[in-house]
């Protein structure tokens, strides 16, 4: 097969520069070695390094200024029909009704909506789209985070959010006690309010009581009802279907003489029955159908002691239906029982180790023979058959103001601090500090109120603000095993105390016999000593005779 071949001819200076080479000495193109430098040599690990191109970026959430929202309707009866119709009569209505069903508008638009509608008939109606099937997994109890997801700010601007409870259906509502602690202030404003947590910009009802409330609570029956109790010293009842009014008020002379500093419910069969305490030293046990005296009364004066003013209260079914825990203001905690017959037979087990008055109790919904307390700069673990705390922290560096307990984790406890910020204490984790500190407020944290599921806390603080904070998975979720681990860890430490008390006990008697001993020696030396004496002192006079 013959070559093909191809010739061109080019012109000379597409052929570019001309290459002029010269001969030069060689150069070497290398290091030799040092065998001085071989001991400076190491041998470098792997390392793994990452190079991101795109910027860095972090997600940051902050809360707007709030917008004033609106929520206007109308009332439409009957409509879709022209001006010149008149809808009353149904010879008019039925003729254009006809007349539109022809029109070839109508047979389209039924059309294409009867094939949406076909393939929703053709769905399968039995299954539960709704139903969780699988178990949701474990949350880690060292992941612990709070989102805030709305703040709820006094309309007055000037008053603390003194007391928050949460509504008993799902939790949609919050009631607030807006009041002004302080001694001799000003003229107070009045209202209080319930807010829907949906909705934070408007008041869902105002609460308009003859005095500043101190405290509110909802009853548990019946969500449209609360019971407050006021800065006078009085009791009184709303209900948010009749108005802003109270339908009733205890009288002055029945009331306490001093701000209501706690109310709690009590088991009774009515479910009616509700206590309160105040700075007067005196417990009150109310009817709330019938406010116009208290069905009992305690003073709070401990056999040995003066009369003690009142500053907080708790009370759990679980631990006695007679038996509740009582803080006062020397900072002693007393735990007593109804059934006494006399005031000082009623207050029972003192306890007395806070410097300051008692400003937060909580028993554990868990655990019911074991109490928190806050009062000073420490929080403190109570068991009720022991004297001393069996746990309690380090100085805080602010003033501890209250605290709660969580309803679904036994070991997960929340305070509130002076300076605003929120302590979350999760005993399964760790016990010798916080687990999570966050700042809620720039002033103080002065009422917690923990949701039923334990998803959500309100915190108010003394600027008037209601945060609603969410928490995360790792404190709502029980941990596995964590109810035995963290009774474990609470019966240790009360055998530790109760221990460390009979060694206190036995030292002391030790102590009270060897001074015992050492009386009666110095007494046999003393009367040896006198019999020397008497007989030198009757030898010297025979021998002068």
């Amino acid at each position: 097969m013959a070559d093909i071949t191809l010739v061109y001819t080019n012109i000379r200076r597409t052929f570019g520069s001309y290459c002029s080479f010269e001969t030069a000495s060689s150069t070497i193109c290398d290091i030799k070695p040092d065998p001085s430098l071989e001991a400076n040599w190491t041998e470098r690990m792997i390392v793994h390094r990452g190079n991101q191109s795109a910027a860095p970026m972090s997600e940051h959430s902050v809360n707007t200024e709030r917008v004033s929202l609106k929520n206007s309707g109308m009332l439409h009866e009957e409509g879709g029909w022209p001006k010149e119709i008149d809808y009353q009569e149904a010879e008019a209505t039925s003729r254009y009704r006809k007349r539109v069903q022809k029109s070839k508008g109508f047979v389209e638009a039924l059309k294409s909506n009867s094939d949406t509608v076909e393939a929703l008939l053709k769905q399968n109606l039995a299954l539960d789209v709704t139903k969780r099937f699988l178990e949701p997994s474990q949350a880690d109890s060292s992941v612990s985070a709070l989102k805030t997801l709305t703040v709820i700010r006094d309309p007055e601007g000037s008053r603390w959010a003194g007391h928050v409870s949460w509504s008993s259906d799902g939790g949609a509502r919050v009631a607030v006690a807006y009041n002004v602690m302080d001694f001799q202030h000003g003229p107070r404003p009045i209202p209080s309010y319930v807010w829907n947590v949906d909705n934070p910009t408007v008041p869902a009802n105002q609460l308009h009581p003859p005095s500043p409330l101190t405290v509110l609570e909802y009853l548990q029956k019946d969500t449209h009802v609360l019971v407050g109790g006021l800065y006078s010293g009085a009791v009184c009842t709303f209900d948010t279907r009749t108005g802003p009014r109270p339908k009733e008020v205890s009288p002055v002379e029945a009331s306490h003489h001093g701000p209501v500093r706690a109310l709690k419910w009590v088991k009774s069969k009515s479910g009616m029955e509700c206590a309160t305490t105040s700075t007067d030293g005196r417990v009150l046990w109310w009817d709330i159908r019938k406010l116009g005296q208290p069905i009992d009364s305690m003073v709070i004066q401990p056999e040995g002691m003066d009369r003690l003013g009142g500053t907080a209260l708790d009370y759990d079914p679980a631990a006695g239906l007679t038996k509740f825990l009582l803080g006062t203001d020397n900072g002693a905690i007393i735990n007593c029982n109804k059934k006494g017959k006399t005031d000082a037979e009623r207050a029972g087990s003192l306890y007395q180790n806070h410097f300051s008055q008692v400003l937060g109790l909580a028993r554990s919904p868990f655990y019911s023979k074991y109490f928190a307390s806050v009062g000073d700069w420490k929080l403190r673990l109570w068991q009720d058959d022991v004297k001393e705390s069996i746990m309690c922290s380090t100085y805080s560096d602010a003033q501890l103001t209250c605290a709660t307990w969580s309803p679904t984790r036994p070991g997960v406890l929340m305070v509130g601090r002076l300076d605003g910020y929120l302590d979350i204490w999760d005993m399964y984790y760790r016990v010798d500090s916080p687990t999570l500190s966050s700042r809620v407020s720039e002033s103080a944290v002065c009422s917690l109120a923990a949701h039923r599921l334990g998803d959500r806390l309100a915190v108010g603080c003394r600027d008037g603000s209601v945060s609603i904070i969410q928490l995360s998975d790792g404190l709502v979720q029980p941990q596995p095993n964590e109810k035995q681990s963290v009774q474990s860890l609470l019966e240790r430490e009360g055998k530790r105390e109760k221990n460390l008390d009979m060694r206190h006990k036995e030292m002391r008697l030790k102590a009270k016999k060897a001074r015992a001993s050492r009386v009666v020696a110095d007494e046999a030396i003393d009367n040896e000593q006198l019999r020397a004496i008497e007989d030198e002192f009757f030898a010297l006079i025979k021998q002068r005779t």
